[in-house]
């Protein structure tokens, strides 16, 4: 998909070249880091934080599916 080798690149990097190819949008990427960081914390004694955290996760997962659906179209273009 892109043209140019990516393997030795930082991560930072790639998402950077995904988002200038119109694939990726780097802050939203940045977003569902966060959210796996938000999923890894155990709120025991909030569990309206625990289910915000799960919804934020499902629409997410949505969000990531129509992702991997545009990349699998792109691809199969190619």
């Amino acid at each position: 998909m892109l043209a140019e080798p990516v393997s030795d690149l930082p991560l930072i990097d790639v998402l950077a070249l995904l988002e200038r190819y119109g694939v990726l949008d780097a802050a939203q990427w940045a977003r569902w880091r966060a959210l796996r960081n938000s999923l890894t914390h155990e709120y025991p004694d909030h569990p309206e934080a625990r289910v915000a955290v799960l919804e934020e996760a499902r629409l997410a997962a949505r969000a990531l599916d129509r992702l991997v659906g545009q990349l699998d179209s792109r691809l199969a273009r190619r």
